[in-house]
């Protein structure tokens, strides 16, 4: 039986639909929340993640204490929108002032924009500051828990209604279990007068 390869940094799915929460799914755990696997392993895995979602360059500098605050923030934002604890949220602001403290206001067209040297810190104060956008934004009403694996996603359906990060992934898994359970029932049910 074939199992799925060990996800990482480049080879993660990205179904959050939100930087922030992406960041979040990097931890891959089972439903009651022991941890399975950690993408963000390596300060490399930092920079390749970001680069991902259109943060920073591919060859950007990286460190261990980039590492260490990456997963700080994403600890923090993880207990923040999960309800398990709420004072988190004073973990977030500390990266989102110390991204603010490190950020420079420059013209970008008609507009304005923050930007941050390249330093080791620019994934995270770019990720500190979607956060923050993220628990002020519209967005966060439509942040749902997977069904299948726990994620976390924007559910921007209709109807929000969305029970999965990924159709492709966890809804065809569901789809599968729940025709097996039926096929299973049918089965059962087969020559049972109460049924």
């Amino acid at each position: 039986m074939a199992t799925d390869p060990v996800p990482t940094a480049s080879s993660m799915r990205l179904d959050g639909g939100h930087p922030a929460l992406d960041l979040v799914n990097t931890v891959h755990a089972e439903v009651d929340g022991t941890v399975v696997h950690d993408v963000l392993r390596t300060p490399q895995d930092v920079v390749v993640l970001a680069h991902r979602l259109g943060l920073v360059a591919a060859d950007h500098p990286t460190g261990e204490a980039a590492l260490a605050d990456a997963r700080s923030l994403r600890d923090a934002l993880t207990d923040v929108l999960t309800d398990i604890a709420p004072d988190a949220v004073a973990v977030v602001q500390q990266h989102h002032r110390a991204a603010m403290n490190a950020a420079r206001l420059v013209r970008s067209g008609d507009v304005f924009e923050h930007r941050w040297a390249a330093d080791e810190h620019t994934p995270v104060h770019r990720w500190a500051v979607a956060a923050v956008d993220l628990l002020t934004g519209p967005d966060l009403t439509r942040v749902h828990r997977c069904d299948g694996c726990n994620w976390l996603f924007v559910d921007r359906s209709r109807g929000t209604g969305r029970r999965w990060c990924s159709m492709v992934d966890c809804g065809t898994t569901a789809k599968k279990r729940r025709y097996v359970q039926r096929r299973r029932e049918r089965r059962g049910g087969r020559g049972n007068p109460d049924v």
